[in-house]
């Protein structure tokens, strides 16, 4: 397991370095919608203008090394729209890197949109539209292609388009398993850094920095598979580690979320005056979560609401989750002891700085 996070935290610190928009570069402006597959080369840098939606039919290739950014002004945003796809697939020594227009020293979270993809993967509404005018998604393919994202970081991103409406780092929006997720990160995100609206996509190797809302959050029905993801807040402006829920209006709608996600590690900020729960599990979701840390959250490591959820635990359908206290409790405390795994000794703590773990096997 620690080799596993050191493996991770240094994927961190290979894609955590910054530049905005340097004074003299001019880049090339996109806007509209693309509707032929071009490509970005990593020769020269790029202006997102508006909402630039990448349409049914048409592949955005983007090469390894390319710097995109999402313009202030005019809320810049990139959408993949259902039957269009991303070629995004950078490397450790280049990554591919989405971020604001502002110069060094002026950006901070929410200066720009983000990354929307929209795929027609079952989500358990059917089909939606998703937040600030990003297009339609859902469907009944399960194993939909939206394309590769590899080695890609989306930063200082979810600009405020309403009250209350503020788009994710990456949007997972009815995304389908044929779609390639891996070694991503979303820093100083506005709102959550990722997030599953339904879908089946699977995800290893992501890294959520400094969001102003929750790290990952899962809602409408996702099945998909995680791994390896590592999480650190700032106190500044913080929420949940994980955010997990099924379906709000109906917390037993199906196809009900149901991900496995194995490998997790959660770091909350206890000395800032947010980062609430580490992991708040409610609405009617099922998982199972397994060999993952969580620690240094402000109000519980873990709550688990609504007597729906409850229900997906006595039934065995949301599993596998076992606490050992590690260091001092605050004032939060576990909302309903999950049970411990069958073959672990283990006894459940109710406190807000605890490891989680598990002994189920290191795969998923």
């Amino acid at each position: 397991m620690l080799k596993r996070f050191l493996r991770v935290v240094t994927l961190s610190g290979i894609l955590a370095s910054t530049s905005g928009l340097q004074a003299e570069t001019t880049p090339e402006v996109i806007q509209g919608k693309i509707t032929t597959s071009r490509t970005l080369s990593a020769g020269r840098e790029y202006l997102l203008r508006g909402a630039v939606f990448v349409e049914s039919g048409a592949t955005l290739t983007i090469e390894p090394g390319t710097r995109i950014y999402g313009e202030q002004a005019t809320r810049g945003t990139l959408v993949i729209a259902q039957g269009g796809k991303i070629n995004a697939s950078g490397t450790a020594q280049a990554p591919i890197v989405m971020t604001s227009d502002q110069p060094v020293g002026k950006q901070q979270r929410g200066q720009w949109g983000g990354l929307i993809i929209c795929g027609r993967a079952p989500i358990n509404t059917g089909t939606a539209f998703g937040e600030g005018d990003t297009g339609q998604y859902g469907g009944t393919n399960p194993h939909d292609n939206s394309g590769v994202l590899r080695y890609v970081r989306v930063e200082y991103a979810g600009i405020e388009f309403s009250p209350d409406n503020e788009l994710n780092g990456i949007a997972f929006q009815g995304v389908g398993d044929s779609t390639v997720v891996q070694y991503c990160q979303v820093h100083f995100n506005q709102d959550d850094a990722f997030e599953w609206f339904g879908g089946t996509v699977n995800a290893k190797y992501l890294v959520a920095t400094g969001a102003r809302d929750d790290s990952f959050d899962w809602t409408d029905g996702w099945t998909g598979k995680g791994q390896f993801w590592v999480a650190q807040q700032r106190g500044d402006d913080a929420d949940n580690g994980f955010e997990c829920d099924n379906r709000a209006t109906n917390n037993d709608l199906l196809p009900r979320s149901n991900p496995t996600v194995y490998n997790v590690t959660l770091i909350g900020d206890p000395k800032g005056p947010e980062s609430g729960t580490g992991l708040l599990l409610r609405a009617g979701t099922a998982g199972t979560l397994r060999n993952s840390i969580v620690m240094g959250f402000n109000r519980s490591g873990l709550n688990v609401d609504q007597t729906p959820t409850l229900t997906q635990v006595t039934s065995g359908a949301l599993a596998n989750l076992t606490f050992r206290r590690v260091g001092d409790g605050g004032a939060g405390a576990v909302r309903q002891e999950l049970p411990v795994h069958r073959n672990s000794k283990r006894r459940l703590f109710s406190m807000s700085y605890f490891l989680a773990s598990t002994v189920a096997l290191n795969t998923a």
